[in-house]
């Protein structure tokens, strides 16, 4: 009898050890956030930069959203985002999500777009750019800000609504071309952002000396853009 015990014991035991081995082998892999080590940052952090600022740690978090995507903060390190009126008619408006950094909607600047449809993150002046979407870059390059000032910008065709476009302006020493493949939170699209002779709408939010801004806008296309006042193209 024992031995019968034994016997029909044996593949029970056997199955629920190939049981557990899937389990295993099933988990996926992580930085160890489900494992249990710590959990993942779900707000940005608070710090001090080396002037006494308070700035603030992203963690590649989303700071907003538009109707079709989300849109991350496009540095590690922000001091602020001043929300606006973009010059273009097709631009979205971006609603900040709990995980932004301090925000601010700014004055109305007389155009014909929402009130939230251009975002001025401001960063370090040395901090790297990265991609605040996951897409590909349909165009990029240099002009002519106010037709007096260099700037650089980028355009990226988003995976979650490829018919729309992701914009960046204010940026400088490219390291992406027409073509390239972009990770949201990860490529980094610029060196840093640039640095203007001339105070800017959203220098009013930030300490003092300014920082420079990056412009990040979410465009659908397909809206015709009619004249704006205080356009910077050239």
């Amino acid at each position: 009898m024992n031995h019968r015990r034994a016997a029909l014991a044996r593949p029970i035991r056997t199955a629920a050890v190939a049981l557990l081995v899937l389990l295993v082998v099933a988990q996926p892999v992580s930085a160890g956030w489900d494992r249990g080590w710590s959990a993942p940052p779900s707000q940005p952090s608070q710090t001090v930069a080396a002037d006494g600022r308070t700035v603030w740690l992203t963690h590649q978090l989303p700071f907003a959203e538009t109707p079709r995507l989300r849109v991350l903060h496009p540095a590690a390190v922000v001091e602020h985002v001043g929300l606006h009126q973009s010059n273009h008619e097709g631009a979205r408006d971006q609603r900040p999500l709990d995980s932004a950094v301090p925000w601010t909607e700014m004055p109305s600047r007389g155009r014909l777009s929402g009130p939230r449809s251009a975002a001025d993150v401001v960063v370090p002046p040395d901090e790297p750019i990265l991609s605040p979407v996951t897409g590909t870059v349909i165009r990029a390059g240099g002009y002519r800000l106010y037709c007096v000032h260099d700037d650089s910008f980028v355009v990226i065709s988003p995976d979650a609504a490829p018919d729309w476009e992701v914009k960046l302006l204010h940026i400088s020493g490219l390291h992406v071309e027409v073509g390239s493949r972009v990770l949201a939170g990860s490529t980094q699209l610029a060196d840093h952002a640039t640095s203007f002779p001339f105070r800017s709408q959203v220098d009013d939010m930030t300490a003092e000396p300014s920082w420079p801004h990056t412009h990040v806008e979410v465009v659908d296309p397909s809206i015709e853009n009619v004249g704006n006042p205080g356009s910077g193209g050239c």
